[in-house]
């Protein structure tokens, strides 16, 4: 539990490669822990290592399949990889899965480059 706060907290100050040696041995503790998996592959994207984040982010969601905001990051994986349908396909899956999701992503900036996509602010204006 510790290792993986300590990554976290080594994220928010963007040492990302020391918070990926945390969540490492957060891993090696508790190989099932969707939320770890999921917060390396991020901390992998925010380094521009697209192959090992998707490897983590596959692993977070075949561990937890329901969980909206791994969609997400699975979504910002593809936006980073120049496959934006492929995110937005992520996004309106989350989005399905907890309709206030699009507040969330409609805030997050990671998601910015697909602000003026119709697909975009159909799913974000979409009410229900």
């Amino acid at each position: 539990l510790l290792t993986f706060q300590l990554g976290n907290a080594l994220y928010a100050l963007e040492r990302y490669d020391d918070a990926i040696a945390s969540y490492d041995q957060a891993l090696k503790h508790k190989p099932d822990d969707h939320i770890a998996w999921n917060n390396q592959g991020y901390t992998f994207l925010k380094l521009g290592n697209l192959p090992k984040a998707k490897k983590n982010l596959d692993k977070a969601i075949e561990l937890s399949p329901n969980e909206p905001y791994l969609l997400e990051s699975m979504a910002f994986y593809f936006l980073l990889n120049n496959e934006p349908d492929q995110a937005l396909t992520y996004l309106a899956k989350s989005i399905e899965l907890d309709n206030s999701r699009k507040f969330a992503i409609a805030d997050d900036e990671d998601f910015a480059p697909l602000r003026n996509n119709p697909r975009y602010q159909a799913m974000i204006t979409a009410s229900g």
